[in-house]
């Protein structure tokens, strides 16, 4: 079972600040992080992704296929939209077909620096959408620019990755989603001042 366990962490941010989490076990669903700007929240999630290396064991993280999003594109401009979901999946070694569930079929052909900066978006979204593939999916603020046919798409597949078997670790302030009832097992980890703890 994928499994991120934190013990008694403490990283100093800046003279002033730091975090610290006591105890955190984290299995698979989908969780959202909460706490105002600047309380740690995206250095955090780089210390659960493994993209900041944590030299005293206060993080044990047995993922492996690991997928981190923020809101930046992650597009060859002088690829079509199609090319660069290929792409993905094959630097991925994803085997399944591409998922364009989030991207209308004509614009699928466009290059990409003549797409829209949220159609852009989706293709990097759309790798959240592989089925039974990825042990952690972390997204930073990554869909708050998604249109509401594709918002609610994209809910459901991290809801469903859930399910499989994912850990799915999200920030996003934008986006009311108790207005969603299918997204009824989302967690919260609350960050305030430094401390970091699970709602219960």
């Amino acid at each position: 079972m994928n499994l991120i366990q934190v013990s008694n962490f403490y990283q100093d941010i800046s003279d002033q600040f730091a975090l610290n989490c006591k105890h955190l076990k984290i299995e698979p669903a989908v969780y959202q992080f909460k706490g105002e700007n600047g309380s740690g929240k995206s250095i955090f999630l780089k210390y659960l992704a493994k993209l900041i290396p944590e030299k005293h064991s206060m993080i044990q993280n047995n993922c492996q296929r690991i997928l981190y999003l923020t809101n930046e594109e992650i597009a060859l401009p002088n690829l079509t939209v199609r090319e660069n979901l290929q792409l993905n999946h094959f630097i991925f070694k994803i085997r399944e077909e591409i998922r364009t569930d989030l991207i209308p079929e004509e614009h699928l052909s466009l290059l990409c620096k003549n797409a829209s900066l949220g159609t852009r978006q989706k293709i990097g979204l759309s790798l959240a959408l592989v089925e039974n593939f990825w042990d952690l999916i972390v997204l930073d603020e990554a869909f708050s620019n998604l249109d509401s046919d594709a918002l609610e798409t994209f809910l459901l597949a991290i809801e469903k990755r859930g399910h499989e078997g994912t850990i799915v670790l999200f920030v996003e302030h934008q986006i009311n989603f108790s207005s969603y009832s299918f997204f009824k097992g989302l967690k919260v980890i609350r960050m305030m001042q430094g401390e970091i703890d699970e709602e219960m």
